[in-house]
């Protein structure tokens, strides 16, 4: 489990009972939560590629998910492998139009609102000492490590739409 999880993990606390309601269904929203806005068609990146042979499309496939051209199991994808046959039939070229839309944008609650949640505040009061120096920074550093340096002020969420 990454640092990031643990941290959003911890700050996820419920004591407000805020509820959120999306399609008839009913959310518990988190107490850091601000707002919720709806995005109506939220366009953040639009982005065009044309493929003159598979080894471009693989190679445009695997740096979108930020792995080696040949860590990545593309070629056994049903894509790919449609892309692949594309290719062979015919002497075309294939664009590729990959969008990004967010849905619903979050708003966190001012960094003077957050509070430390249970656990981290009982690493602060049994392990932390009250100053960093050559002795405390290790304590300092798993600290740091654990619950992260960093918190989020906004998000959105939505999805990628890929059309070939």
């Amino acid at each position: 489990m990454s640092v990031y999880v643990k941290h959003i993990r911890e700050v996820a606390l419920f004591e407000e009972g805020s509820l959120f309601y999306l399609l008839q269904k009913t959310y518990n929203i988190p107490d850091q939560i601000w707002s919720i806005v709806n995005i109506p068609n939220g366009l953040l990146d639009t982005y065009v590629e044309i493929h003159k042979n598979s080894h471009s499309f693989k190679k445009s496939m695997s740096a979108r998910v930020d792995v080696g051209l040949f860590k990545g199991l593309f070629s056994s994808s049903v894509t790919y492998t449609k892309m692949q046959q594309y290719f062979q039939k015919a002497s075309k070229y294939v664009e590729d139009l990959t969008s990004q839309t967010a849905g619903y944008k979050i708003n966190i609650i001012p960094e003077w609102g957050l509070k430390f949640g249970r656990v981290a505040k009982m690493y602060i009061e049994r392990l932390l000492p009250k100053r960093l120096n050559d002795k405390s920074i290790e304590q300092y550093t798993t600290f740091i490590n654990t619950f992260g340096t960093h918190y989020f002020n906004q998000g959105r969420f939505g999805g990628i739409l890929r059309l070939l």
